[in-house]
């Protein structure tokens, strides 16, 4: 019983510190995380997903709010198969009352587990409780999470991370290891990003691998495959289902930013401290890849290669030395001295063909080989001419030593890195092969060479100036589909952080030291939390510049707003984005826009909210056909005078608008998309002039009224569209909106087509009611536009469009079929009772 006591007190310590953590960092605003793209792109939609399933009205695939109906399951973001989401919505509706939001919960939670998985992986390498507790405090205030924390899935990587290590470690050498990882892997789709999946199944692979090579056996490379295939099996219906982009993906969509974009350097380590020191207002995305005690920890690590170091710098002075010799006796080149200026030609070679390969665009290859042959050719030369004058102070020990260093760190300062990794593997595996590791090493050693391999893996992936594993990767389908290489660095942290606590673990002499160097550099990170999250210096968190902490009453406001304004939701709204004065884009000059022109001109998701329809919304769901269909209004988001995904481009307007097949086009668009409402940024009048020309010259439109919106905007109000859902000459027919129903009364003196603003799918079911009970269902079809219509009998009848979907109802129970097994396979681990810690 004392011994359960025992256990359960450390956990009890870390729930408490995890809410304590956030408490005070949402203590100056308890919604500050809810901020960019969790609440104008994750949060609207999440929140009326969950506000149906919970209301007993079933899992909505479909938000016609959007755009003109998209598939809120073709992302995966939103949520609806994670079962930490619907935990994390249920406590925030039903036991907070809505103090917290959904996703800041879902943040609170991720944390909690991250630090308990992490604490249980530490626990189970049976390490000193101090390097635990420092371990533990370096992994919780990461500064990287924090700083990402406007993306919600951010948070995945700090919980599924320790998880998926610590069910490699108690899986190892066990024949659960067949199975389970796979299960585990196929869990992590579940929880909405497949981007993170792809990169969880890299670092499993290369755990299995790694260990085979320790093994010394072919067949431990069949649980890799055993798992892959579960994990292939469990997850084919999940991204065939819910992955999958709703028709077929624009390119113009895509951003195209490719699987480069937003990559770091590791010297942004340094970075915090100058911000903090200097007081810089805002942090650049430049700047977000940060860590502190992170940095510091990852120095551990380096202990790992000491041995191979060591044996480096003897073989290279050695070297050096003969070289030397021989080249001032006028002797005869030995083979080791000539292997060693060969070596030195063979690095230079392989740099130039390296970055020819991957960095063309990039850096000047030649020139990067030159200067190495160069400086190689400087140091040989030196030390020749001071062994000649007999000075010998050139090849003093020391100095010897110095250079062989420098040439080590020249390696990887001039981005070898991939080059270093892959002879890195080589050499484990020979020395594993000839038999030289199995005594030396104990399990917990080895399992800490898995992670190693994986975090410098992801580390040169994110980091790596080389580029060449993410350029390889880049190249492969559906992974070159990524954006935004960062991303993967939050894989790495708890890699680098239980490697480094194990190596730390074994230090003697300074153990003491070392401990209180990490403890500054954990008070050092987490006061930079502190300032990045309540000084109003992070991009969107607390920052003067947007107004999310004053969401609460935008809301009321823009209630108020709709109905003064006599707002008829049989209507589409569109945002006309601002012209600068130099005609730059919005990313130039982002505190131009505060958020209330999202929330008031209801740009990327703000207008599902609302339960308003919308052309805007957010990029990554539209379908190509859907953008065709309103491309004369829209522009891609690459387009200058943008100014959120999917916002109208008032340059395109300028540019276009003497094109009378265009105008005609435009026209068109505007009258079947319904856009009666457009507002207008009134701080742009080279913008509204531009919008108001181009309704000048359609016919059939006119600018009925113009209104003072809030806030800097104008609303305009457009006659001459078509509503949503009409009949015969674009007379409106009434409907009443769910997120994944539309819904409206029919009367007909004879059977009648209508016409639905909504972008044909097959899956839409358009079904009859008399009394409450179904009748039938009316046959849909699709217009020359790509609209939908049908015939309505004649007679009294409730109509309701809705959107069915039998495959995502079997992605459905395979989801709940994996949660399950993953739960019943954790647990089984948990209880597993053959080794709780395993021996160093």
């Amino acid at each position: 019983m004392k011994n359960k006591t025992r256990n359960l007190i450390p956990v009890l310590v870390i729930v408490l510190y995890s809410i304590l953590f956030f408490a005070v960092i949402l203590s100056k605003n308890r919604s500050s995380l809810y901020v960019d793209d969790n609440i104008l792109q994750w949060g609207p939609v999440i929140n009326k997903a969950f506000d149906n399933i919970f209301s007993g009205k079933g899992i909505p695939y479909w938000n016609f709010y959007q755009y003109k109906g998209i598939n809120i399951f073709s992302s995966g973001y939103y949520g609806l198969l994670n079962p930490f989401m619907y935990v994390s919505y249920a406590i925030s509706h039903y036991l907070l009352n809505g103090f917290l939001e959904t996703l800041i919960v879902y943040e609170i939670i991720m944390y909690m587990l991250g630090n308990l998985m992490m604490y249980k992986i530490l626990r189970t390498l049976n390490l000193k409780r101090s390097t635990i507790i420092i371990a533990m405090l370096t992994y919780s205030t990461s500064v990287i999470f924090f700083l990402f924390s406007f993306y919600y899935f951010t948070f995945n990587n700090y919980f599924f991370m320790p998880f998926l290590m610590w069910t490699f470690i108690q899986t190892n050498s066990k024949r659960t290891r067949y199975f389970i990882p796979g299960i585990v892997l196929a869990f992590s789709l579940l929880m909405g990003h497949v981007q993170f999946s792809c990169y969880y199944v890299i670092v499993y692979c290369i755990f299995q691998v790694v260990a085979s090579v320790q093994k010394k056996k072919l067949k431990e490379l069949v649980p890799l495959m055993t798992n892959l295939m579960i994990f292939i099996g469990l997850s084919s219906g999940i991204i065939i289902g819910s992955m999958k982009v709703s028709g077929d993906r624009s390119l113009i969509l895509s951003g195209n930013e490719g699987f480069f974009a937003l990559n770091v350097a590791i010297s942004n380590i340094f970075k915090p401290i100058c911000i903090v020191l200097f007081n810089n207002k805002t942090i650049s995305y430049g700047n977000y890849m940060n860590y502190i005690g992170l940095g510091f920890f990852a120095w551990f690590c380096l202990l790992y290669a000491a041995s191979a170091i060591k044996t480096l710098y003897t073989k290279t002075e050695c070297g050096i030395q003969l070289a030397v010799s021989k080249l001032t006796s006028h002797g005869k080149i030995s083979n080791k001295s000539r292997l060693l200026l060969y070596g030195i030609l063979y690095f230079a070679a392989v740099r130039a063909a390296v970055y020819y390969l991957f960095e063309q665009y990039h850096y000047s290859p030649i020139a990067d080989a030159v200067i190495v042959i160069l400086i190689a050719i400087s140091v040989v030369c030196l030390l020749v001419h001071d062994q000649k004058t007999n000075t010998h102070y050139m090849t003093s020990h020391k100095l010897r030593a110095g250079c062989v260093l420098f040439l080590i760190l020249l390696f990887l300062v001039l981005k070898l890195d991939f080059v270093l990794y892959l002879a890195a593997i080589v050499c484990y595996i020979h020395f594993f092969i000839k038999g030289k590791g199995q005594n030396k090493y104990n399990e917990s050693e080895k399992l800490m060479h898995c992670f190693l391999f994986a975090a410098v893996f992801i580390v040169i992936m994110a980091e790596g100036s080389g580029h060449g594993i993410a350029d390889i990767l880049g190249h492969l389908p559906f992974i070159r589909e990524f954006r935004f290489l960062y991303k993967c660095s939050f894989i790495y942290v708890p890699l680098i952080i239980v490697t480094g606590a194990y190596k730390l673990d074994s230090v003697k002499k300074y153990y003491k030291p070392v401990i209180i160097a990490s403890l500054v550099s954990v008070i050092f990170s987490f006061v930079a939390i502190l300032y990045f999250m309540l000084s109003g210096a992070h991009n969107f968190i607390n920052n003067k510049h947007f107004d999310y902490w004053d969401y609460k009453n935008i809301k009321p406001e823009v209630e108020i707003l709709l109905d003064k304004n006599h707002i008829d939701n049989n209507y589409r709204f569109l945002t006309i984005g601002k012209i600068y004065r130099d005609n730059g884009t919005y990313y130039t000059n982002p505190n131009e826009y505060s958020s209330k022109i999202c929330f008031y001109g209801f740009t990327k998701n703000i207008s599902t909210e609302y339960g308003l329809f919308s052309l805007n919304g957010y990029d990554n769901i539209f379908s190509k056909k859907g953008f065709d269909q309103s491309n004369a209004i829209m522009s891609s988001i690459t387009d200058e005078g943008m100014m959120c995904n999917m916002v109208a481009s008032p340059l395109s307007y300028l540019q276009y608008m003497k094109d009378p097949e265009w105008i005609n086009k435009f026209e068109d668009q505007m009258i079947s998309n319904g856009v009666k409402y457009v507002l207008v940024d009134k701080n742009s009048p080279k913008a509204i002039e531009a919008f108001t020309q181009v309704i000048e010259k359609c016919p059939k439109l006119t600018i009925s009224s113009v209104h003072d919106w809030t806030h800097g905007m104008k609303l305009m109000e457009i006659d001459g569209v078509s509503p949503i859902c009409s009949y015969g000459d674009n007379i409106e027919i009434p409907i009443k909106a769910d997120l994944d129903t539309l819904n409206f009364d029919t009367d007909f003196a004879k059977d009648t087509e209508i016409v639905v603003s909504m972008t044909y799918v097959d899956n839409y079911k358009l079904t009859l009611y008399q009394d409450g009970r179904s009748v039938g269902d009316a046959k849909l079809s699709e217009t020359s536009d790509g609209y939908i219509s049908a015939v309505i009998p004649k007679g009294n009848y409730t109509v309701q469009l809705s959107y069915e979907n039998k495959e995502m109802d079997i992605t459905v129970l395979i989801a709940i079929f994996t949660t399950i097994i993953t739960s019943a396979a954790t647990i089984y681990l948990f209880l597993d009772k053959s080794h709780k810690t395993i021996s160093t």
